[in-house]
């Protein structure tokens, strides 16, 4: 199982886009606790039908920012492997917040 994004364009004729996150117990394993940890709203949220509104994306990028910055600077107790994995799954997540951020219509997105 894994946890990812969805985004719709309701009001044009693009394909909805599917970006993957990580899998299920990696989020519950470190994406939920670290942003417990860090008083994130959204991040420790993601999984589980979560629905976010293009007004949203801005504050959740922020939140991301702050993950990503703990994972890269403050997480020594994870493996090299792992972290490089997170960051990696982070700054993807983060440029597809912003092409839908900057999608000239509506978008909403699920996370799953």
């Amino acid at each position: 199982m894994s946890v990812d994004l969805q985004i719709f364009y309701p009001n044009s004729d693009r394909e909805s886009d599917l970006v993957p996150i990580t899998a299920t117990h990696i989020f519950k394993a470190l994406w939920q606790p670290v942003g417990d940890k860090l008083g994130l709203t959204l991040v420790p949220n993601l999984m589980g039908g979560l629905n976010i509104k293009k007004d949203d994306i801005p504050l959740l990028i922020d939140e991301l920012d702050w993950f990503e910055g703990y994972i890269q600077n403050e997480a020594a107790h994870i493996d090299s492997s792992s972290k490089i994995n997170a960051l990696s799954n982070i700054r993807r997540l983060i440029t597809a917040l912003k092409e839908a951020k900057d999608e000239s219509g509506e978008v909403d997105l699920w996370f799953y």
